[in-house]
């Protein structure tokens, strides 16, 4: 079973055009709900802004020459839904100014226009396949995301930073952890 795969970059202005054109679904069967809150959404946003590279989208060409998002909704998703003006950018974000812009509760038109036109113009790395069968379409999507998700702990370790790691592995190298307690490793 080949499947044919094509490499290209377009920047976020073709994905809100494809977008506001109906060409993207989001909703085929393998994906899962749009599970992102407004500070994943918003540290997104300020990744694109600081340069962060962003992961290839995965999406199938339809016949009908439309696109099936078989992985990067919740990107997809956010970025369509930001440069419509659907949200702004949570005070809980990371980042939450640069280059002395507030960025946090501005919403994508309350952006000035450089960081605006920064949105639009970065380039994204999209993978695109030819149709599939929907027993492909699954098979593109475990082998791509070998189902499985970032536990809470994998999560912990980013979330946390340095400091808090350090200060929460010195704890738990406290006698009465390691001996009552028996933490493993």
């Amino acid at each position: 079973m080949v499947m044919t795969t094509n490499l290209k970059t377009f920047p976020v202005s073709w994905l809100q055009e494809q977008s506001q054109a109906g060409k993207l679904n989001t909703e085929i069967s393998i994906q899962r709900n749009a599970v992102w809150g407004s500070v994943m959404k918003s540290n997104f946003i300020a990744s694109l802004l600081i340069d962060i590279p962003i992961e290839s989208l995965l999406f199938e060409k339809t016949a009908k020459e439309e696109y099936n998002v078989l992985d990067g909704k919740q990107r997809t998703l956010t970025l369509c839904s930001f440069v419509n003006d659907e949200f702004a950018l949570s005070p809980k974000m990371e980042i939450k100014q640069i280059d002395g812009t507030l960025l946090a509760k501005n919403s994508f038109s309350k952006l000035p226009e450089k960081l605006r036109n920064k949105i639009l113009n970065y380039q994204l790395s999209f993978a695109i396949m030819d149709p599939l069968t929907e027993e492909q379409r699954a098979q593109v999507f475990y082998m791509r995301n070998q189902s499985v998700h970032l536990s809470k702990m994998d999560l912990s370790r980013v979330v946390l930073g340095k400091k808090a790691r350090d200060i929460l592995t010195n704890l738990c190298q406290h006698q009465f952890l390691q001996e009552k307690v028996a933490l493993s490793a």
